[in-house]
């Protein structure tokens, strides 16, 4: 009766219900075997309770007493049970190492009675928290094998259809996140469509959420960010239709990765301080981690670089408080990236170094791209040497391997300035159109039209993509410049006018003319108009000289008013 008073939320009937089965329990104790083994139960469905109410430390004395209780009556049924459960809630408050241990546990004394129907059920769960765990600690390939375990013995059991489809659809979403992260979108993809579907026949909205999350970020790393908006934001749909709080930080964690992606940062921050409101109410310490990761790099973009370093470091913090080595990964990335705005190029040396350490160990292979691009745009800014362009190669043959749109851009940009620091113009010109196209087609420039997302690609090198892509950390510091718009122009003008494509470079640098009007900034105006005077002269087109010395003489005037 009491786990009947679980499934609609009533869960103080419930935890009455089990406390009168443990007072019953205890009146049979002193005369029978059978009562002890019922006291055995009770206290594990007590620990049930309590976790259904979110108190975990209760629940952890209860299921390490009836474990004690099952293992004094040889009850080996129960010990498997309270092994299993004391794995779960070790698991839920992040202790992994202690999970590990007591899911091993588990296993091993279910090899005892490996053909008992309830044991094999209870082996399935354990294998599942061991992958779990693995997971969370970025111990990848371990994960993906018992996954497939589970697989193989669910197609062996013979128990309730839903409820197998139930825990088919979890292993599935869990395998699909395992997938993206070692560089195997394809069949990642084929495990969140499973997912999605069994989710779909049960009508099960949590499954479905998970699928969508997956969706969500295998789009994302793809480089189809209308796509990946679309499935956040049904997650988040999900989130609170189901008043799940967890669920909802989640979805909104999902759409700040995107929107900073994309270049809309003030939209990225919303969503990231909303999901660290939510995480901080509600005490989700795992959610707090990749808020605190997402608001990091955020900050770092808008320039806040002590905000940006902050959350950056409670980011690194949690996670290696908890050995959650992907995150752990990330923040060294990230703490890269604010030494590089900072100019402290070493520093970021270090950092990525460490990234691309943890990215190696637990095979996480879009890690490792960023972090051996990250390295070659630090040593390009440190030294530009030919010999860096190797270390651009690897990263760029990882990211075709395993199809991650956003560090091919990046891994051609970086080459492109590399080609162009050491004179090799037509190398980085091809370079640079290459990953400008990339970013392009990325760069989402209204989420909202799928008709403009779907011409996106197209449009190559246009001002599409250097207004709402170019706006993030990728190449602000790559190509030098904080204002991500204005690096693009200037970049690609002044690499054409090197290559005396004069008319490219022009129509570039009139561009990037017309962007520092809008945002009344008088050095960047007298540098694009120093520039131009400067080709108009090479072209012999004195009108056009004229003109833009006038515009520098104005210039000069406003700057002099605003200095009064």
């Amino acid at each position: 009766m009491g786990y009947s008073y679980a499934l609609p939320r009533r869960y103080g009937q419930t935890i009455d219900c089990f406390y009168k089965c443990l007072d019953l329990s205890k009146l049979l104790e002193s005369s029978s075997r059978g009562g002890r083994c019922f006291a055995a139960f009770a206290y594990i469905a007590l620990g049930d309770g309590e976790l259904f109410l979110g108190r975990s430390k209760t629940a952890l004395k209860f299921y390490k007493d009836g474990l004690d209780l099952a293992a004094q009556m040889h009850d080996k049924e129960r010990e498997l049970i309270g092994y299993l459960k004391l794995g779960d809630v070790y698991k839920i408050v992040s202790q992994y190492a202690e999970a590990l241990e007591h899911y091993k546990k588990c296993l091993e004394k279910s090899e005892e009675k490996p053909n008992n129907p309830i044991v094999l059920q209870t082996r399935l769960q354990a294998l599942q928290g061991l992958a779990d765990v693995y997971k969370v600690t970025g111990q990848y390939n371990k994960g993906l094998k018992h996954y497939e375990e589970c697989l193989e013995i669910l197609s062996s059991l013979k128990d309730d259809e839903d409820k197998l489809k139930l825990q088919e659809s979890l292993i599935y979403a869990a395998k699909g996140y395992l997938l993206w992260h070692v560089g195997q979108s394809t069949r990642a993809f084929e495990c969140y469509d499973k997912c999605l579907k069994l989710g779909l026949a049960l009508h099960n909205r949590s499954i479905e959420f998970h699928a969508y999350l997956g969706l969500g970020y295998l789009f994302f790393l793809t480089g189809k960010c209308f796509e990946a908006v679309t499935s956040f934001e049904k997650c988040l749909e999900i989130a609170l239709g189901m008043s799940d709080k967890h669920l909802e930080a989640t979805s909104k964690i999902g759409l700040g990765d995107v929107y900073m992606l994309t270049g809309d940062n003030s939209k990225a921050i919303e969503y990231y301080e909303q999901s660290l409101e939510i995480a901080d109410e509600s005490e989700l310490r795992d959610t707090k981690t990749p808020a605190h990761l997402g608001l990091g790099n955020a900050c770092t973009v808008a320039g806040k670089y002590c905000e940006g370093l902050q959350h950056l470091e409670k980011c690194l913090k949690l996670s290696a408080e908890v050995g959650d080595r992907y995150h752990e990964c990330q923040a060294y990335l990230g703490l890269g990236d604010v030494d590089i705005f900072e100019g402290k190029y070493e520093a970021a040396v270090a950092n990525f170094e460490k990234g691309l350490d943890i990215a190696v160990q637990i095979t996480e292979r879009n890690c490792e791209s960023r972090a051996r691009r990250s390295l070659a745009d630090a040593h390009v800014l440190i030294s530009p040497d030919e010999d860096v362009a190797e270390q651009y190669q690897t990263a760029l043959n990882i990211a075709e391997e395993i199809g991650n749109a956003y560090e091919k851009s990046r891994s051609h940009l970086g080459l492109g300035k590399l080609h162009k620091s050491i004179g090799k113009y037509k190398e980085a010109l091809e370079h640079y159109e290459k990953g400008f196209s990339f970013a392009a087609g990325m760069s989402g420039r209204n989420l909202q039209n799928p008709a403009d997302h779907m011409g996106a690609d197209q449009v190559g090198i246009n001002e599409n993509f250097s207004i709402y892509y170019m706006k993030g950390l990728p190449f602000a510091h790559l190509l030098g410049n904080r204002f991500g718009a204005l690096a693009g122009y200037w970049e690609l003008g002044d690499l054409y006018n090197k290559l005396k494509k004069y008319q490219k470079a022009l129509e570039l640098f009139e561009r990037y003319l017309a962007i520092s009007e809008e945002t009344t900034d008088l050095n960047e105006q007298e540098r694009a108009c120093e520039r131009l005077v400067d080709i108009y002269k090479q072209q012999r087109r004195y009108y056009m000289v004229k003109q833009f010395q006038q515009k520098l003489q104005v210039i000069a005037k406003e700057r002099e008013k605003a200095n009064c």
